[in-house]
């Protein structure tokens, strides 16, 4: 489900409204509001890794393409190749080396 954010005006507009309220008033407001149920899911954990530059940039370029963030695109590769077993197959280790291959003719052309 995407999510819909308010505007900037709205934003501005929002707070400019709360900042004039009395303390009394934003907890009456608060009081008034209805619970939000949020969705457990198994929770995430950061692991910080270093890319070479170049690398980076492909991995911002393709995740700009899929129109992704850079962590998703790097979760998801992830979480495919482990769901393929975890092993570097005959079949993977063939379509990085297109992927290389593709990249140089992309780059001589």
């Amino acid at each position: 489900m995407t999510k819909k954010y308010p505007s900037e005006g709205e934003i501005k507009r929002l707070a400019e409204r709360y900042e004039q309220l009395s303390d009394e008033d934003v907890l009456t407001e608060w009081e008034r509001g209805e619970p939000v149920r949020i969705d457990a899911r198994e929770p995430m954990v950061s692991r910080s890794v270093r890319f070479p530059r170049h690398t980076m940039d492909r991995l911002r370029e393709v995740a700009r393409m899929r129109g992704v963030g850079v962590t998703q695109l790097i979760r998801e590769w992830t979480e495919e190749r482990l769901e393929a077993g975890g092993d570097l197959n005959d079949r993977a280790l063939l379509a990085d080396e297109l992927e290389r291959a593709a990249q140089l003719l992309r780059e001589r052309a």
